[in-house]
């Protein structure tokens, strides 16, 4: 009879497991280590925690403070050279990826129309940058710099800038944005930027993600398995004494 309980709680344990979502980071989370990576841009093993964050979650946005934190990191690990620089329907395209990507990245439509730029790229074979790409266009036609731009990509959004480069015939207009992965971005002017949900008050900034997450789920995880333990190891003794009395 134990013999059997001890199978029927491994059976649940393994089910429990199952069942339990992986965890997320949340937005605070997310801007807390934004904040490190901006501090220290060649710290590489936070800026892939920051990439691989916002990748697996397009419900989080992809704000100013995670954009310029990993722009700073993909300058840093290019020594600010760009990857990629092309001229495409007019526009010119610079772009900073993780190094030593074996496959070129492929741009097949840049069309700013309207007011609203259309950028659709891939990397040859569908591979990603492990941290993702900065994009910056030369944009050939008027930008309204004081209105706020916000981009949209398969349900995810996030934050663009416009900056004005140059002066007289040589002033250019720069439509910036951190790519995470890579599909069609449409970049349009917003009347605010997306609110975020309010962060976590924290006393300080998380210096990894998704291991103080696994630490919150760890101790769920155990509670749920504990609670089966109980009940499984409950109903043998019932059986136990059921048999006794019988």
């Amino acid at each position: 009879m134990i013999k059997k309980a001890i199978s029927l709680l491994c059976v649940c344990v393994m089910a429990m497991a199952m069942a339990v979502p992986a965890f997320a980071a949340t937005q605070g989370q997310v801007n807390n280590l934004a904040d490190v990576v901006g501090k220290n841009p060649t710290n590489s093993a936070a800026a892939k925690e920051l990439a691989d964050a916002v990748k697996n979650d397009k419900s989080l946005v992809v704000g100013e403070e995670v954009s310029k934190a990993m722009r700073e990191a993909l300058l840093a690990s290019n020594g600010n050279t760009p990857n990629v620089e092309t001229t495409v329907n007019g526009c010119k395209v610079s772009a900073y990826h993780a190094p030593g990507m074996a496959q070129p990245l492929e741009i097949s439509k840049v069309l700013f129309k309207d007011g609203a730029l259309e950028f659709t790229a891939q990397f040859a074979g569908g591979v990603q940058s492990e941290l993702g790409v900065y994009v910056e266009v030369e944009i050939n036609g008027a930008v309204d710099a004081t209105k706020t731009y916000m981009w949209e990509c398969d349900g995810q959004t996030g934050k663009a800038f416009v900056n004005k480069v140059g002066s007289g015939d040589d002033a250019r207009t720069v439509l910036s944005f951190y790519a995470p992965h890579f599909s069609t971005y449409i970049i349009t002017a917003v009347n605010s930027e997306t609110p975020a949900p309010v962060p976590e008050t924290a006393s300080a900034p998380a210096t990894s993600v998704l291991a103080n997450t696994a630490s919150d789920m760890s101790f769920a995880v155990l509670a749920i398995v504990g609670l089966g333990a109980l009940a499984v190891l409950g109903s043998a003794v019932a059986l136990k004494k059921r048999g006794a009395k019988n």
